[in-house]
């Protein structure tokens, strides 16, 4: 619909093609679960001009996402584990600035989490570490990130408060010129607090 006429228009290259696939498998035991699971997407569209107006913008996307977890009881507790690989593939065209761009990125993840009751405490930590590659004509040569992040928190009741106390550490590094690492990093404390 355009406003500007007050009528349904046709507009050219507005087209658009999706599909995807996902599959999961999960096997459980007394004190165990493992879980895979695969997401595969495409999707072709136009960019479309103006009403009326040649289009000349098409973009293909294109992305594989395959990840799985472990989880097991360990006393009072549970330890659970996973780990996450990501491929993308987004192209770009122009016929009319005769772009053709094409740009890819490759993302892996792991992380650990525990989980245990000591005493009145329910105590959680873990920690997770990813990777991100990036390749495009407008990006540096072997354009990489990593991160990594550690957390810790609690829970407990005391009469009718709650306590909630949190640590979590976050750490980013890019490669420099220098073959170094150029990091940030962030601490995050926290306490929360509820009354019945």
């Amino acid at each position: 619909f355009s406003r500007a006429l007050g009528e349904e228009v046709r507009v050219i290259g507005a087209d658009r093609d999706q599909a995807a696939m996902f599959s999961s498998a999960n096997i459980r035991t007394d004190r165990s679960q493992y879980r895979i699971s695969g997401l595969a997407t495409r999707s072709e569209r136009g960019i479309p001009a103006g009403s009326g107006l040649a289009a000349y913008e098409r973009q293909l996307d294109e992305s594989l996402r395959l990840w799985s977890d472990i989880r097991r009881k360990i006393g009072s507790g549970h330890l659970k584990a996973g780990a996450l690989v990501q491929h993308t593939d987004i192209r770009y065209e122009n016929q009319m600035l005769r772009i053709d761009d094409r740009g890819r990125t490759l993302t892996v993840t792991a992380d650990l989490e525990a989980v245990q009751t000591i005493g009145r405490w329910t105590l959680v930590a873990g920690s997770e570490y990813g990777r991100t590659t990036a390749s495009h004509p407008s990006l540096a040569s072997n354009a990489t990130e990593h991160r990594a992040g550690f957390h810790a928190q609690g829970s407990s009741r005391f009469g009718r408060l709650y306590v909630y106390p949190s640590l979590r550490l976050d750490v980013y590094a890019n490669p420099d010129q220098n073959d170094g690492l150029d990091g940030r990093s962030a601490l995050s404390p926290g306490l929360s607090m509820n009354a019945e």
